[in-house]
């Protein structure tokens, strides 16, 4: 079908985003590029793109080091109702070698975890009586989180 290039340019973005859907469902590159060509320009100026990602990343990663970390809190909790010591060892290790991890990406950066906790995800009230009972982190397995971290903060 022909359609003229005033129709395009007409379009709200709304009907565009339905359009470019259509147009990829039915394989048709030829509407999909004239709906990405003549879809209205604008130019504007923001935070570099780098740094706004990177800390947005940063908070995004906070958060869910944190998620982690209550997962396993909650799992502790229930080894520790259903009295499973081995699963409760096993949670708290985990506990531990995500705090390092963590930590360790944080120092890599230059940031101190106490000040980035003030503006993150605020640590479970269960953690202050679940880190006395923290083992030292098992590095290895510490390493390899750190590594997982690194490389959503570098991407």
């Amino acid at each position: 079908m022909k359609i003229k290039n005033s129709v395009y340019e007409g379009l709200t973005p709304k009907q565009r985003m339905i359009a470019t859907i259509n147009a990829q469902v039915r394989e048709d590159n030829n509407e999909l590029q004239k709906l990405i060509d003549t879809c209205p320009k604008e130019t504007c100026l923001m935070p570099d793109p780098a740094y706004s990602h990177m800390m947005q990343f940063l908070i995004s990663l906070s958060a869910a080091v944190e998620c982690d970390i209550r997962g396993d809190i909650i799992s502790i909790l229930l080894a520790i109702i259903s009295k499973q010591d081995d699963a409760i060892n096993s949670f708290a290790q985990n506990i531990s070698n995500i705090q390092a991890a963590w930590e360790e990406v944080l120092n890599s950066y230059g940031i101190d975890s106490k000040e980035i906790s003030k503006i993150s995800a605020p640590k479970h009230p269960v953690f202050d009586v679940v880190s006395a009972l923290l083992p030292k982190p098992n590095m290895e397995n510490s390493k390899r989180y750190e590594q997982s971290l690194k490389k959503v903060l570098e991407k």
